[in-house]
């Protein structure tokens, strides 16, 4: 009985060490994420993004409302089409070439998850995008590597994609809306801005730190 408590003391402790230090990160209403640890917030061309990197890679969180930008009505193919837009827009910004696209589902709910590549030689050049529109409001969730650390990565990046859950009350949910399809474009086009505009900023930020920890470490 008492190796069996043991047993169960010691599961306990290791979950609890294994979940120490991962952040519950709100997006708006409607879901949650977690992240590996505590992210920053930016906000950039009119987006809320959370985001955090480490040896595995970029993770980034947002949403956008498209409440002001679109009607009422519903069918799979304008929803489609919104995703398509998206999409369209994510790459248009990047220069990235779509190397896979398939749907996914959560809560009963369709979305779409993208991986696509890049030649930008100053930033990560393997890209995953996972997004789900919602009650008018386009959830992106994202995560940038290097293609040499795509195998290495995949268990990081799977964990955080997987932490997404949707929050909204279920008799609230509702996905679609009619003639949106180049206002998501432009949206993708924008939000890709946004992050690259985030990368950057935590380049430039390591490499001043960098240049002062330097120079103080010169002698007088």
């Amino acid at each position: 009985m008492t190796k069996k408590i043991f047993t169960i003391f010691v599961l306990f402790i290791a979950l609890c060490s294994f979940r120490k230090g991962f952040f519950h990160q709100t997006l708006g209403d409607i879901a949650a994420i977690d992240f590996p640890d505590k992210p920053q917030t930016t906000d950039t061309l009119g987006q809320h993004l959370h985001h955090y990197s480490d040896s595995s890679g970029f993770y980034l969180a947002g949403f956008a409302d498209l409440t002001t930008k679109s009607g009422a009505g519903f069918s799979q193919n304008e929803l489609d089409s919104i995703y398509s837009g998206f999409i369209g827009g994510t790459l248009n910004t990047s220069k990235g070439e779509l190397v896979s696209k398939k749907p996914y589902h959560i809560d009963g709910l369709q979305g779409y998850e993208i991986k696509y590549v890049t030649n930008n030689p100053n930033l990560s050049n393997l890209r995953f995008k996972r997004m789900l529109f919602l009650n008018n409001q386009m959830l992106y969730v994202d995560f940038w590597t290097d293609k040499d650390k795509d195998e290495r990565s995949k268990p990081a990046r799977e964990r955080f994609f997987n932490s997404l859950k949707i929050t909204a009350n279920k008799a609230s949910r509702q996905q679609g809306a009619s003639e949106i399809g180049n206002v998501a474009f432009g949206l993708g086009y924008i939000v890709g801005q946004a992050i690259v505009w985030v990368v950057l900023a935590g380049v430039i930020l390591v490499v001043i730190l960098f240049i002062v920890n330097r120079n103080k470490r010169r002698p007088m």
